[in-house]
């Protein structure tokens, strides 16, 4: 029988792989180009996708080429199809969806602003505005009421 250590100092060959949300996300923005590459700020746009950058290139299914550019390998383009993201080299509904899903924050590094809604406050689910207004109550505008619960909370604790 082999010893823990023996068997660290083994090869071992992944046979089974289960791509993470950000992992498939890496995959279907750079299947999405002509040329299944994608510039290293459009693939690592946070910490968890840096990350799963980092594992895809690891498992050989990205490679680094000239610059800060990145293409997919036959590997990845292997576990693209098995995964549902590609289906006959072209994105599917699912990896279309991931690819343009939470896309990157514009170059201005301002978010998008979602214009107002047509609905009143007072018709927003779970929320009872007891005056029948449109306003929010003030509370809610100026952390009011996150205060208190926050020095409820503790003087429960104490």
């Amino acid at each position: 029988m082999k010893t823990f250590k023996q068997f660290l100092n083994e090869q071992h060959v992944i046979t089974n792989i289960r791509l993470t949300h950000h992992q498939k996300r890496i995959l279907a923005i750079m299947l999405d180009t002509e040329d299944a590459s994608a510039h290293d700020e459009e693939i690592s746009g946070d910490a968890n996708m840096a990350k799963a950058r980092e594992i895809l290139t690891n498992l050989k299914m990205i490679g680094p080429t000239e610059g800060d550019q990145y293409e997919v390998t036959e590997l990845g383009k292997e576990t693209a199809e098995k995964e549902g993201i590609t289906a006959d080299g072209q994105l599917t509904d699912d990896g279309q969806t991931l690819a343009t899903d939470n896309a990157k924050a514009p170059p201005s590094g301002k978010p998008t602003q979602a214009g107002p809604s047509d609905e009143p406050a007072g018709d927003m689910p779970g929320l009872d505005v007891a005056d029948g207004s449109d306003q929010l109550p003030e509370s809610h505008y100026n952390g009011d009421l996150l205060k208190k619960m926050f020095l409820t909370a503790r003087s429960r604790r104490s």
